[in-house]
């Protein structure tokens, strides 16, 4: 660009005697002397406003304008912002299992969840609330691939899914008469009621029953 047309605030500040402001202090500013103004139905001439308002004088519709495209502008943002957050609510979780139609059964039957997606033998997808379970068998898939040291995706350890129960003696008693196995027996502590179920793949499930209130 040419040096003679590029605007820079120092040059101007130094030929004009103009003092660089950023817009949105000016529009600002003007948005609130016009909302105060406007109860006496008198727009202030330039050389009445104060100082920092004469070197940016706008028409009340201008200014109108602007704060609602400012307005709609931070809306805007805040709604993608918002929609970012709610697409980050759902949280996933895989499990590796032996056997995928009698993980469904489980799940479906005797925790709350629901089947979405049983596209193939070695794959499907349940959900409960925020929670979205995807199970899938050796082999199947990406995910049930071998790593490249030979070793093989296999259910089991000690990391774990909680769910949340409302009684949770009879949600024992009622997987017990199911054959469900557990690998302990009800923990009491300050925090609530805890057990530790096994999935048919030997996945652990912390069943919690929070305190009451």
């Amino acid at each position: 660009m040419n040096a003679r047309l590029q605007v820079s605030s120092a040059k101007a500040e130094r030929d004009l005697g103009w003092t660089h402001r950023a817009l949105y202090e000016t529009l600002r500013d003007e948005v609130v002397w016009y909302r105060f103004q406007r109860g006496t139905n008198a727009w202030l001439a330039t050389d009445q406003r104060p100082r920092r308002l004469r070197r940016f004088a706008m028409k009340p519709t201008i200014i109108a304008a602007l704060a609602v495209l400012l307005t709609t502008a931070i809306a805007r943002s805040s709604t993608h912002q918002g929609k970012e957050e709610t697409s980050m609510a759902t949280v996933s979780v895989r499990y590796i299992v032996d056997d995928v139609d009698a993980a469904i059964s489980f799940y479906t039957q005797h925790l709350g969840f629901s089947l979405d997606l049983h596209p193939a033998p070695g794959f499907a997808t349940l959900s409960r609330a925020n929670l979205r379970l995807l199970l899938n068998v050796q082999g199947a898939g990406g995910a049930g691939q071998a790593m490249p040291d030979g070793r093989q995706p296999a259910p089991g350890g000690w990391n774990r899914i909680q769910l949340e129960v409302t009684d949770l003696a009879s949600k024992v008693e009622s997987l017990r008469q199911a054959g469900a196995r557990f690998r302990n027996d009800i923990v009491i502590g300050n925090g609530g009621k805890q057990i530790l179920l096994d999935d048919p793949s030997g996945h652990p499930i912390e069943l919690f029953e929070p305190p009451p209130r």
